[in-house]
């Protein structure tokens, strides 16, 4: 229980920090993925004429999941070295660090999807059944780990490997294009189905494509006991760099 409320504890003072001089800057933060939104579906959808039935939804249902993930591993890759201070001072374990920025990005996707999901049911284009909503909400759930553990990772190679910031953003970006987030995953099954085999963002991205877009429940299943299975995987290599890197942590921050 005080592990929880020092974590929450470091989120607030994080929120309060980022956002006390300036109402501009929680405004942005909110609107970015909106407005992400709001331009990818056009340019998708009446540009590029993927031909989606219902393509805001459909784009909503992925994107929104692929901003929380890449916008917490760009910007808080570097976060312990940046929190060198505390870290040293107060022997914080890191944990704390990347667990606190990481919520107060998360509250700020989950802001973000309320809005979308409330424009889109007034305009017609969604609907939302109780069905849909608990699996939104596990999905939810598993996104939230997924994001701390993987930032986590990330963070923590970068107090040992400086480079590991750049390497990440790009790989991140050319896994956006390789994940069917904005296009159907038909098209990669027809020419690279070894792409979906290997995706490690996929399952997660599906499991909201087919809870929010979709209600497929069997399919849901699958993607989720794929997507624990990434999660697992990830937090024994986690478990794995702390074991190994610990004790050099503090002297390399």
């Amino acid at each position: 229980m005080k592990q929880l409320e020092k974590l929450l504890f470091l989120t607030y003072f994080q929120m309060r920090s980022k956002y006390r001089k300036t109402l501009a800057g929680f405004v942005w933060v909110i609107a970015y993925p909106i407005i992400s939104f709001i331009i990818q579906a056009t340019v998708f959808d009446k540009i590029l004429k993927l031909n989606i039935q219902n393509y805001p939804l459909f784009l909503l249902s992925g994107l929104l999941p692929w901003v929380f993930i890449s916008q917490s591993v760009t910007s808080f890759a570097s976060s312990l070295v940046h929190s060198r201070e505390v870290l040293l001072t107060f022997k914080v374990h890191p944990n704390y660090i990347i667990g606190a920025n990481v919520l107060d990005n998360f509250f700020n996707y989950l802001v973000a999807t309320l809005i979308l999901i409330v424009a889109l049911m007034g305009l017609g284009m969604m609907s939302f059944s109780l069905p849909q909503l608990v699996l939104f909400l596990l999905s939810t759930l598993v996104l939230l780990v997924f994001g701390f553990v993987l930032t986590m990772i990330i963070s923590f190679l970068h107090v040992f490997y400086r480079d590991i910031q750049f390497v990440s953003t790009f790989l991140l970006g050319l896994a956006f294009f390789v994940t069917p987030i904005f296009y159907s995953r038909d098209y990669l099954e027809a020419s690279f189905p070894w792409i979906l085999k290997i995706n490690l963002f996929y399952p997660l991205i599906a499991l909201f494509q087919n809870s929010l877009y979709e209600l497929n429940t069997e399919a849901w299943l699958s993607y989720m006991g794929i997507s624990l299975a990434i999660v697992a995987g990830l937090g024994l290599m986690l478990a794995f760099l702390f074991n190994r890197k610990m004790k050099d942590f503090y002297i390399n921050v």
